[in-house]
């Protein structure tokens, strides 16, 4: 029996529902190392879905709420599942 994938929105840090500059702090937090806690699902904190969490995934978050630049890959604005496979998981490290 394997559990089923938990539902989030991609760029949703920190696990409130919203996306805000909480959430850009604590995926930056996480970037440079500054904080060892990580997200409940990991591909929330990976904004880009490059499968990698890093500067990138800063960046991408950064655009969209304060430059109104592009968008986020699915699962966004909707909470749901994520459709690209990587190596991120609701209990995987950095």
């Amino acid at each position: 029996f394997e559990p089923a994938a938990p539902s989030f929105v991609r760029g949703d840090v920190d696990g409130d529902s919203s996306l805000s500059v909480a959430d850009v702090v604590v995926l930056s937090d996480l970037v440079v190392g500054a904080s060892t806690t990580l997200p409940a699902n990991h591909d929330a904190a990976d904004a880009n879905d490059d499968g990698v969490i890093d500067g990138g995934d800063v960046t991408a978050l950064m655009d969209l709420l304060f430059g109104g630049l592009g968008t986020l890959a699915a699962p966004y604005p909707d909470p749901g599942l994520d459709p690209t496979p990587d190596a991120l998981t609701s209990c995987s490290g950095l």
